[in-house]
């Protein structure tokens, strides 16, 4: 039987990348949100159970894609 792949929102997307960088590195992003922002990923990195290596990858694939893609636009 094949397990269900739960697809991710923005915001939980966002919050296992944050998981991923550390609390040090995290905070050099931070400064760069607003506070609703920082509120609303910070609730999100709270209900994250586990960080696995294959929802890392996809992650960081999406969001290269999506720089290499914005660096095309520009």
């Amino acid at each position: 039987m094949a397990t269900a792949k739960k697809i991710l929102n923005g915001k939980q997307k966002a919050a296992n990348f944050f998981i991923f960088l550390g609390p040090e590195k995290s905070a050099q992003v931070f400064k760069h949100l607003n506070e609703e922002e920082i509120e609303q990923i910070t609730l999100e990195i709270a209900n994250v159970r586990q960080v696995s290596n294959d929802k890392i990858d996809e992650i960081f694939r999406e969001f290269y894609e999506m720089a290499l893609a914005s660096q095309f636009i520009g």
